[in-house]
């Protein structure tokens, strides 16, 4: 589609600054805009491709940090409420009760491009039974992936959150070759 918009470009310049017909031919207006077209996006993709290169070589170490912190989720809570989840990946969770709190530790996964922080504060409150989710939350809290396993309970003033991700190891080992599973690199 660029180069398409590339030569249609280069072929209206051209042609508007060609006075007469006789002075150049039609064919060799096609010609050159083909050139030109094929000259500005091999340097536009060489320029994307450098900047995707130093982009992986610079944020390769924090990438692989990060991956391997998304793998564990370790939380703890403070704040009222009383509740009780267990997840065995998304079609096999439940969840009943509600608290407030701020938490502090290892969020899990981010699931998108992101800088977890250690720490928040986060709502909730309700009940889920696998994809049946009847629980009101203001998302601010780390989310759980789909993958997630783990379990949570919060006991009048404290809780702990605590699970771990099986696709988030097999992200940190392909992301040591670049590849990367849940599109979350930065």
């Amino acid at each position: 589609m660029l180069k398409i918009k590339y030569f249609v470009l280069f072929t209206l310049l051209i042609c508007s600054t060609v006075k007469s017909e006789d002075q150049i031919s039609e064919t060799e207006v096609i010609k050159t805009s083909l050139e030109i077209t094929s000259e500005a996006t091999s340097k536009t993709k060489e320029e994307s491709e450098d900047k995707s290169i130093a982009q992986e070589v610079l944020l390769y170490l924090p990438n692989r940090i990060f991956d391997l912190l998304d793998i564990v989720r370790l939380r703890v809570r403070l704040g009222p409420g009383f509740d009780v989840g267990i997840r065995i990946t998304e079609p096999v969770s439940i969840y009943l009760g509600g608290h407030t709190a701020v938490y502090i530790g290892l969020p899990g996964p981010r699931l998108e491009p992101a800088v977890p922080l250690p720490f928040g504060a986060e709502a909730e409150a309700g009940a889920s039974l696998s994809y049946l989710n009847g629980t009101t939350d203001r998302d601010t809290g780390p989310r759980h992936s789909e993958t997630n396993i783990g379990v949570e309970t919060q006991i009048i003033i404290v809780g702990i959150d605590v699970g771990i991700d099986p696709v988030e190891i097999a992200d940190f080992f392909t992301g040591l070759f670049l590849l990367d599973l849940r599109s979350d690199d930065l």
